[in-house]
């Protein structure tokens, strides 16, 4: 057995990005995490055409968390439960 069931559903995380990474993500077959600030609707639209999900960190305010849906992320991290 090698590493290959350690690697499944890998995240990147980072605070920003390019379209280098994207396609980097894409080849090792990993997804994105990314702070929020750093997310935006071309980001998303990339990251899905290749096959890489989403999550963006740390929404806590219910403007931030509405814009990341209409993005369309996969995920939200936050630090509210209510």
């Amino acid at each position: 057995m090698g590493w290959e069931h350690l690697l499944s559903g890998q995240q990147f995380l980072c605070t920003e990005y390019n379209d280098e990474l994207i396609y980097k993500l894409k080849n090792d077959g990993m997804d994105l995490d990314i702070r929020h600030s750093g997310a935006d609707e071309h980001l998303v639209e990339l990251c899905h055409k290749n096959g890489i999900e989403i999550n963006v960190w740390t929404v806590d305010d219910l403007e931030s968390a509405n814009r990341m849906i209409e993005y369309g992320v996969d995920y939200i991290t936050t630090n509210i439960i209510e």
